[in-house]
């Protein structure tokens, strides 16, 4: 390995100790009918593959039921209907299988339907940020990703610890 490869890689790992020290934790992203969203992985137990849920008589819409997880039973919150965007068989997707993102905040566990993961990426990689910019209820800030050029919706946490 080259010296100069090995500066690239220690300046590499200082920024991304400086982007921890400063409380930087990964991101995971993910769509919603087209769309980049993430969300803060300090609260993520894991990430599945949807195969089904029981539904709960009187819960709201977005809620999709409750399904079995390690051990006991969490709930199913569809971030799709949450955000009032189109069913999956209205835009002809439906046969794709849903993913979940299960989080926990204090003692509550809760499973976060989303059409596909993207990818585990740190803050630091967004080149811009917008907290004023038009955006949703659920929606903190408004970043762009430097690398894809593309931009990804960082949702509010406290918000969807709530609903």
């Amino acid at each position: 390995m080259s010296e100069q490869m090995v500066q690239t890689l220690a300046a590499e790992e200082t920024e991304e100790q400086e982007a921890l020290e400063v409380g930087d934790l990964p991101w995971i992203l993910f769509t919603l009918d087209g769309v980049a969203y993430g969300i803060n992985s300090q609260n993520v137990l894991s990430i599945e593959i949807f195969d089904h849920a029981t539904p709960i008589v009187g819960d709201p819409p977005y809620m999709r039921g409750v399904t079995r997880f390690r051990d006991g039973m969490i709930s199913l919150a569809d971030l799709r209907v949450l955000f009032g965007l189109p069913d999956r068989a209205e835009t002809g997707t439906s046969e794709v299988r849903d993913m979940v993102i299960v989080v926990q905040w204090e003692d509550r566990r809760m499973g976060l339907v989303v059409d596909e993961i993207l990818s585990v990426e740190f803050i630091g990689s967004f080149v811009e940020s917008h907290t004023g910019a038009s955006r949703s209820q659920y929606v903190d800030q408004i970043a762009r990703r430097e690398k894809e050029n593309t931009t990804v919706m960082l949702l509010d946490e406290t918000l969807l610890a709530n609903i």
